[in-house]
């Protein structure tokens, strides 16, 4: 009769640990939330829907945003009206694309209110997004396409 309410008492103790996991699971669960040191959100930037990476944290000038896996494609092979060619970075050194398997590619654009830039590294197998003067927490992160990216797309810079 012990080893029953052993058993029972293991059961009821899994059963327990099941139901707080699932509840606590889907009560605090927000698409878009993450583990690292930003949240996508609306970007007020554009103000037209798009989205764009906000800090939940203070980044110091220098301090790394996000490291991006990249994969090297070649762009011309891809269509020209495909939406991939607005994610793609230039490649060190090579005629290939790199497409970020990270976040990098959802820093909207702005000359006047960049507070991010990239770095490609030496073997074109990750981007280093990393702050270019302090952010504070809730700021949006924001690079410069450059004028390139511009003239490359035929857009006018916003």
């Amino acid at each position: 009769m012990k080893k029953y309410y052993l058993y029972l008492s293991i059961l009821f103790f899994f059963i327990i640990l099941f139901i707080n996991y699932y509840f606590n699971f889907y009560k605090n669960y927000e698409p878009f939330s993450n583990n690292l040191n930003y949240d996508i959100k609306n970007s007020k930037l554009l103000d037209n829907g798009e989205r764009g990476l906000f800090a939940k944290k203070d980044y110091k000038k220098g301090e790394n945003v996000e490291i991006c896996p990249t994969i090297k494609m070649d762009g011309n092979k891809i269509s020209n009206d495909n939406i991939l060619h607005d994610f793609f970075f230039k490649a060190n050194n090579s005629n290939k694309s790199l497409l970020s398997l990270g976040y990098c590619g959802l820093l909207n654009h702005s000359e006047e209110k960049q507070n991010c830039n990239w770095k490609v590294s030496k073997n074109n197998n990750k981007i280093t997004m990393y702050a270019t003067k302090p952010i504070k927490k809730g700021q949006e992160l924001i690079t410069n396409y450059g004028s390139g990216y511009w003239a490359a797309k035929n857009y006018k810079e916003i």
